[in-house]
Order: C-alpha cells, then structure tokens, then sequence
C-alpha cells in the first residue's frame, strides 16, 4: 500500500473510533443512575475515553510526521480500538434494544412504559461494563508506551500541536509535551522557570545506606519525609557544564514520572557536590518516596534473603522495571546501570513484595550524546554487561539495546529467584552464584571478549533449562529476546542492525514495546 492509501485508511480508522466512542458512552450513560456500581464504572470508562478522544485527535494531526515503523504499529493499535467499540456497541445493543427508526442508534427508553428495568438487565449492562473497562484499560497498555516514543522525533509540526492542545484532559499529553520541551533545550546551558538544582537541602539531608545498592536512603529532618539518594559517578576531568546540562535535563524528566505507572521515583531536584577548589565534582539527585512506604531493600538483598516469591509477585516485578526501562528510552536516555543493587523495592503492609523502583542514574547519559567508552573491570557489574561493553576499555558505543541486555540478566534473575552475586563480607570479595561457572579473575584473561561471550552463553542456557518450568514460555522468549537483542542472525527479534537504524531510534524502541513490554503486560495467571 502506498503512503497515501496507508494514511487514508489510517485516518478512516481514527474517524471511526471518534464516531463509536462517544456514541458507546451515550448508551452507557442511560444506565448512570441504575446502580451505584454501574455508575461508576459508566465513569470510569467516559474518563479512559475523554482521554483517548484528546489523544488519537493529535495523533491523527501529526501522523505524517511520524516514524514509518511507528506508522505501522499505531495503526494496528487503532485498528484494535476500533474492533474494541464496534463489538462493545453491539453487545449493549443486544442488551438494551436499538430503535430503529434512529439512525444515531441511540437506546431506547430503558425504562419503558411497562415499569423499571428489570433487575437481570441490569446485572447483563454490569457485566459489559467491567469487560469494557478490561478492555479499554488493556488497550492504553499497548498506546501509551508508544505515544511517549513520540517525544523522540525532532519535528516542530510535533511540538505546535502539543502546545495548542496542553490544556487538555490527558496527563500522557502534558508528560509527552514536558519531555519534548526539556530534549529540545538540551543545547541550551541555561535555565528556563524554576531552577531544578536545589541549593538549600543537603544540610537537611541524613543519608542511611541500603545494604547492596547504590543509592542512599534520606530522612528530611523538618518535613518528616524520606529520599532516595543517587550519586553521579563523573571520571576526573570531564565536562561539567556539559553534565550539568544533562542532570538538569534527567531531572527535569523523572521529576514528571507517575511512581505507580512507570516504576520511577518523581525526582525532587538536584544538588551539585563540590570540590575543594570550588568546582563542581559531582550531583546528588534526590528522588521522593511516596507515602505509606517503607523498609527499603535492594533487589540484590532480596534475592538473597528472601525465599522464592510468588508467581505473580515475580510477574510483578518484571513488568514494573521492563516500563522503568521504556520510561527512560522514551525519555530520550540510556541508564548504563541496571543490575539488582539499582532496584529498590520498598515495603507496604499487606504486600509480599511490595513496590519496585528503578534507581541507579550515577551513570545515565542522553541516548544521542558521544559514549566515552569507559568501563571497569568489576566482574559481578559486568556480569550485567553486554560482552562488547564489558571491561575498562569497551569496544562498542552503549546504545538502548545495552540497557535492554542489561533487563534480560535482570529478568532471568528474577525469573529463577536467585542471586548470580554473592557479595563479600566486609573486605571479602564478591563470589559468583552457584548457578553461574564464571572465573573471577575474568580481567586478567587474555581474550576477555571471548570469556564474557561464554558467560552470555551460559546465561541464554540457564533461561532455555530453568525459566520454563518457573515462569513458562512465554517469559522465557521474553528473556532471551532481551539477552541476544545484539546478536546477528535469525535468533534475534530485534532485526538486524541494518534495519535499526533511525536516526531519533524510534525503530529500536517500537520492537522493544513488542518483543518485551507488551508480552510481559500479557502474561497473566
């Protein structure tokens, strides 16, 4: 088909949904005062479609701005509303009758002359209602994470259309807007509003470790409230007006993040450390905790500590830090850092687990800044590591897919409920799990990318022996596509690196929305 039939059919898609939508939430609300169940789910439905309205609206107005392969998911996604309110119209129809002498196929008088509704029609609307809700709510799974890929594409028709609609009823709409706005004024060393740097809350500050991870825990001292606390890790001599600009910009971001949604603390602000020469050496940026929270422990700690948990519970924590993962890559950053001591998962009564939270952002950078290729030679961090991004001297560029490589360790991790590093007391050095055959001294081997390959292949092993039986076959595909989302061939679903290539990386991340998030968001027990 070519672009012109596609996006005509595209926007016959889009037109159909604008006439069902409302049209479902008309005959929905004949129902408002029938019960007070069903009331507030009629609500609840006419709040997921104002918003959807608001959204596929703009959407129709930028298509042609947007990236092929974006193009191409987008229009199944719309084509899955469609089905949605056509077949959800027709059920209440079958429910509630049509007349037919309507051609807005409005309901007809639902009480009719013969007295109220009858208590079985009711509970029949109940239901269609609770499936509706279901299935609206599934399909904002599969729209928001690539309505957020918009804030990638360098486009000004883009932001002139965010702008003339940021009063609208979508909070999605206001986030995509913000991280436009801050990705737009990357080359801008100076501050527009309120500054994000904080400049009088360290001495508040009263930091607490967390057993194996890298943040800290922080009470504020006079609002009674707690922090976590990440540290940048900037090598000696590097461009602080260049970081400064990138923490600014980070911070600004996660400072709009939804903690229950993606995973993501909100960020406070920033502090900048410095030197003893007055220069600045290094940021604190202060994430708030959310209340009712509690107990903080490391990932790492609870794979050590904790027996195996729960199937759903698991399940839980994978799909909360795979959309941790999407949230930073739509944000137009690579993390650099996931690995059990960057995932912090507090406690709440009346929770096994309790709630997960992606910290660890000491060595994020903006996804289309120059990598340095630095690295260290500390085994258990490069157990997370691709192969060609391991050691002091990495040979590749970090890209997305190193962090989603970086995801797979973490799932198979989770998957198993098991640690692959058990770290040394006090002055002990850290030792491999047993699971894992890997030689410590790995920075002494003479051919060290050859040795780091041989461990990728035992963790592709490891997910083929042991994932099916604990977690089924659906998470293990999930898991290998993250570990070999880098390799040449067929056994990657990622494509080849040919076809990946896009400038703004929309590509790489609408796979990554197919191949892992939405699989995982599918998997139910």
């Amino acid at each position: 088909m070519d672009v012109a039939s596609f996006s005509f059919a595209v926007f016959q898609t889009i037109d159909l949904c604008l006439k069902y939508g409302p049209l479902l939430v008309a005959k929905y609300h004949t129902y408002i005062e029938a019960d007070v169940r069903v009331a507030e789910l009629i609500l609840r439905i006419e709040g997921v479609w104002v918003i959807t309205e608001h959204q596929i609206k703009i959407l129709r107005r930028i298509w042609n701005t947007l990236e092929g392969r974006l193009q191409s998911y987008q229009s199944q996604v719309l084509q899955h509303l469609q089905i949605k309110l056509q077949t959800a119209t027709i059920e209440i129809d079958g429910v509630i009758g049509v007349s037919r002498e309507d051609d807005n196929f409005l309901p007809m008088n639902l009480g009719g002359k013969k007295g109220p509704l009858k208590k079985w029609k009711i509970l029949a609307v109940e239901e269609l209602l609770y499936k509706a809700v279901a299935e609206l709510e599934e399909w904002r799974k599969k729209f928001d994470p690539s309505w957020l890929l918009i804030a990638r594409i360098a486009n000004g028709d883009i932001d002139r259309q965010l702008t003339a609609n940021s009063n609208g009823p979508s909070n999605a709409t206001s986030l995509l807007k913000s991280i436009r706005d801050t990705l737009r004024e990357d080359a801008n060393p100076e501050e527009s509003g309120p500054s994000i740097f904080l400049n009088d809350t360290a001495d508040k500050l009263d930091p607490i470790l967390i057993p194996h991870c890298s943040a800290l825990l922080s009470f504020d001292r006079d609002e009674g409230t707690s922090a976590i606390i990440d540290t940048t890790t900037y090598p000696p001599r590097s461009d602080m007006t260049v970081a400064t600009l990138h923490v600014r910009n980070v911070a600004r971001i996660l400072s709009k993040s939804d903690p229950w949604t993606f995973g993501l603390l909100a960020c406070r602000g920033a502090i900048k450390i410095w030197d003893s020469s007055g220069q600045i050496s290094q940021f604190e940026l202060v994430f708030d905790v959310p209340s009712g929270l509690q107990n903080p422990a490391s990932l790492r700690s609870r794979l050590l500590s904790q027996p195996k948990i729960s199937l759903d519970n698991r399940l839980h924590l994978a799909k909360s830090l795979a959309r941790s993962v999407m949230f930073v890559h739509t944000s137009g950053f690579v993390h650099k850092n996931i690995w059990p001591e960057t995932v912090v998962i507090f406690e709440k009564q009346s929770s096994e687990l309790g709630f997960p939270f992606l910290v660890g952002f000491e060595r994020f950078r903006p996804a289309a800044a120059g990598s340095k290729l630095l690295g260290d030679a500390d085994w258990a961090r490069n157990l997370y590591r691709h192969p060609k991004r391991q050691g002091v001297l990495p040979e590749d560029l970090y890209i997305m897919q190193h962090d989603i490589y970086s995801l797979g360790v973490c799932l198979l991790e989770i998957g198993i409920w098991t640690s692959f590093v058990n770290p040394g007391k006090e002055t002990e050095a850290a030792t491999p799990g047993s699971l894992l055959d890997i030689d410590q001294d790995l920075p002494k081997t003479r051919d060290k990318v050859r040795a780091a390959f041989d461990i990728k292949r035992q963790l592709v092993d490891l997910a083929e022996e042991r994932l099916p039986s604990q977690m089924g076959h659906n998470f293990t595909k999930i898991v290998k596509s993250c570990l070999t989302c880098l390799d040449p061939g067929e056994s990657n679903v990622f494509g080849k690196e040919s076809e990946l290539q896009d400038k703004d990386e929309i590509i790489v991340g609408v796979h990554y929305i197919e191949k892992v998030l939405l699989r995982l968001e599918a998997i139910s027990i």
